[in-house]
């Protein structure tokens, strides 16, 4: 063999081990998932106008919706006002820069985004280590950056 194929053949190993070690990845293994709204008890977040949140995680699925198939971007949520955790499902729709990134800065439920007609299931996409606590709160809406 010549010392360039070598040169190569350990560069491709040296780069296997490092991704193996380290993770070529940053996102887990994500899997869509049916999640049944029914379990789950609807959030009630009283006559503001504006209920402040901060997303503590981001689980976009910006996948087509079509037919009976409600997909849905998930973000976890803390209510600022209460610190209730809160699954914010934004359906059908390509999710937001802002929510793409870690951010330390409040966002904002507005009361007339609010779905009150919501579907029995929607799907979402999440790591296959993801659960949902039982006594999480859900609300059917998007969510709006608040700028200072």
């Amino acid at each position: 063999m010549t010392q360039k194929i070598k040169n190569i053949i350990s560069f491709c190993t040296l780069a296997f081990f490092v991704c193996m070690i380290g993770g070529c990845s940053e996102k887990p293994d994500l899997q869509k998932r049916d999640l049944y709204v029914k379990d789950f008890k609807r959030a009630d977040l009283g006559n503001l106008q504006c209920t402040g949140v901060k997303i503590l995680e981001t689980y976009p699925n910006e996948s087509v919706c079509s037919g009976k198939i409600t997909n849905a971007n998930l973000y976890i949520c803390e209510n600022i006002e209460n610190r209730d955790t809160l699954c914010v499902f934004e359906t059908c729709s390509k999710i937001p820069d802002f929510a793409k990134e870690k951010l330390y800065e409040n966002f904002c439920i507005m009361k007339e985004n609010i779905r009150k007609d919501v579907p029995e299931i929607v799907v979402i996409s999440v790591p296959k280590s993801f659960k949902m606590p039982g006594n999480l709160k859900y609300v059917f809406s998007n969510l709006n950056r608040l700028i200072d």
